[in-house]
């Protein structure tokens, strides 16, 4: 499924008990039905970070995310701020993925949550504000937070690395032109005296020997 919700199960349980040519039932009772395999389903992932994520990381990270990030705005909000695609982003996102490391995401991939869940988890978490973060309940609480950290981690790294390939390419162009412009005024130095020189070597009225050393 494309997005996590309880909406798409239910969509998705309708198409397939139709395509079997089997007995729909209402409405009310396959959100009910669909309701339930989800809880499951939730509860069975969060079980699963469990035995990967141990309860203090866990508990780390969500004090970090509502810590305050240089007395302005909590970490969370900060995290959830856009790439700059410019230069000067670079050092954001390198800040970025050095504090995500420092509380060691890169160590934890979440095997069990397919990299499309993590995706879902993490949007969902992107537009949450820290008040109803604060107010979740898990299994979804646990599940978008990790899902959210992971997520960042990795599109933050896809930035920094484009950013810098961008940066390496700038500094080769302009480098490569103040080579350029160089030779450039290097060679403008020496023209006066290449004419005399060329001068010297094709006026007829100067002798060979008048242009050797004695």
């Amino acid at each position: 499924l494309k997005a996590f919700t309880l909406n798409h199960v239910v969509e998705f349980a309708k198409g397939w008990l139709y395509e079997r040519r089997m007995l729909i039932p209402a409405d009310r009772r396959v959100r009910e039905l669909a309701r339930t395999a989800y809880a499951e389903t939730e509860h069975a992932l969060l079980d699963a970070v469990h035995r990967e994520i141990p309860a203090d990381v866990l508990q780390t990270w969500q004090g970090a995310l509502f810590a305050p990030y240089q007395g302005q705005t909590s970490t969370l909000e900060w995290l959830q701020q856009a790439p700059r695609r410019k230069f000067k982003g670079l050092k954001e996102q390198l800040d970025n993925i050095h504090f995500l490391k420092t509380l060691h995401v890169d160590a934890y991939p979440l095997a069990a949550l397919r990299l499309e869940r993590q995706r879902a988890y993490a949007r969902r978490m992107h537009r949450r504000r820290p008040a109803r973060f604060r107010a979740l309940k898990d299994p979804g609480r646990t599940l978008e937070m990790v899902c959210f950290l992971r997520i960042t981690l990795l599109q933050t790294t896809d930035v920094a690395v484009s950013l810098a390939d961008l940066l390496i390419v700038s500094l080769h162009a302009r480098t490569l032109g103040e080579v350029r412009e160089a030779e450039a005024r290097v060679a403008r130095t020496f023209q006066p005296m290449l004419r005399d020189i060329r001068r010297l070597l094709t006026d007829p009225t100067i002798a060979d020997a008048a242009l050797r050393p004695a």
